[in-house]
């Protein structure tokens, strides 16, 4: 209790001349910063404890409550040009207390958007025991001259630390034509404090105000892995793509790079190829889609046989797996002597029987052209991934 009492008075002393002063949103900051206080005061739990308690929860309510009230404030009070690095020095809940400090910190970021006059994001990103929570706001000059709020997106209530908008959170501005009008996706992994092994979350967001700040026109959510490989989300004139490690099912290679391109239709989301790197990951992935995005990626002729094989395998998946991978091996991967874009790739063979997807390479994609219980005889010669 002596601890969190000289925390929160260090707070206060530090806030409160600006408090008197009466600038744009200094009561919201006091409040917010109190609230990062009182969190970081709480005592210090398990690395492998995954709740979060009673107490926690309120505190980082409030810190959300009085960090997103001051943000509106500080932007309502600025000019047409604001002072970003005046806004992100305000916006600091405690400062000098660098996020990655000793207890849950927070760390500020508060940019204009390139190519975007008019566009202003602020993040909030706190630290939660083995993990992080991330607050993303976006503001509009408006046609007055004002600025808006029109994007609010961040974690609701959490009992467990996999509820925040941690581990990576990453977003994009999409374009929208030739019209000034725009997107917002956004992605986040949900962080766990005994396995690398996790999931994300991807959204598509329009903005708005009121009740429709936080609309998502569309989600995604999937299994990836933490480690290897840094998430990396990159907006497209067309659409977005979204590149992180996921699992592969496979008992002798665990991850792969996942790739998650999405084409947008004013605003719906369709996904699009490529879906991976080369033949034998695609037919990995191949497996893994829903039939609705599988069928796009096949052979018109061959659909329903396809299908047939697509539903055993996933069938396969469920019984073996709780839909949580497909545990199963590749062989090899052959070059054909029809037609040097035809491949064909050996899944199964040792404890399970083996089939033989016979695919197509294309221009940065891949087609899936049949599949069936014997090897085609033009498919011969060494394995083209050398038993990778």
């Amino acid at each position: 209790m002596i601890r969190l009492m000289t925390i929160v008075a260090l707070v206060w002393l530090a806030l409160g001349a600006v408090a008197q002063a009466g600038e744009c949103g200094s009561d919201a900051m006091v409040k917010a910063s109190a609230a990062l206080a009182a969190l970081r005061a709480l005592p210090s739990t398990d690395e492998a404890d995954t709740d979060v308690k009673p107490d926690a929860q309120a505190q980082i309510k409030a810190l959300k409550q009085g960090w997103i009230a001051a943000a509106d404030a500080k932007l309502a009070c600025s000019e047409s040009k604001p002072d970003l690095a005046a806004l992100k020095a305000d916006l600091q809940p405690v400062p000098g207390l660098k996020y990655g400090a000793s207890g849950p910190g927070a760390e500020v970021h508060v940019e204009e958007v390139a190519d975007h006059p008019g566009l202003v994001m602020v993040t909030l990103k706190f630290g939660l025991g083995c993990g992080d929570d991330t607050i993303l706001l976006a503001y509009a000059l408006s046609a007055a001259g004002g600025w808006q709020r029109v994007i609010d997106w961040h974690s609701g209530d959490y009992a467990e630390i996999t509820g925040a908008f941690g581990d990576f959170f990453t977003w994009a501005v999409i374009p929208a034509g030739d019209s000034p009008d725009w997107r917002l996706v956004v992605a986040h992994g949900h962080p766990w404090c005994t396995s690398r092994w996790s999931g994300f979350d991807l959204d598509l967001l329009k903005p708005g105000s009121g009740s429709g700040l936080s609309r998502s026109l569309f989600h995604l959510g999937d299994g990836y892995v933490r480690g290897d490989i840094e998430p990396k989300l990159t907006a497209r004139r067309d659409g977005f793509d979204l590149r992180l490690q996921i699992g592969t099912g496979e008992g002798d290679r665990m991850t792969r790079l996942g790739i998650f391109r999405y084409r947008l239709t004013g605003d719906s989301a369709e996904r699009v190829q490529p879906i991976a790197m080369n033949g034998r990951e695609f037919v990995n992935a191949w497996l893994q889609l829903s039939w609705s995005d599988a069928a796009r990626f096949s052979a018109a002729a061959n659909l329903p046989a396809l299908k047939e094989r697509h539903d055993a395998v996933n069938a396969h998946i469920k019984s073996q797996t709780g839909e949580s991978g497909a545990d199963f091996a590749f062989g090899p991967v052959l070059a054909c002597s029809d037609d040097p874009h035809h491949f064909q790739v050996q899944n199964g063979g040792d404890d399970a029987p083996a089939t033989y997807y016979q695919i197509q390479s294309g221009d940065n994609a891949f087609a899936m052209l049949a599949a069936a219980a014997k090897p085609n005889p033009q498919c011969r010669g060494a394995d083209l991934m050398g038993g990778k």
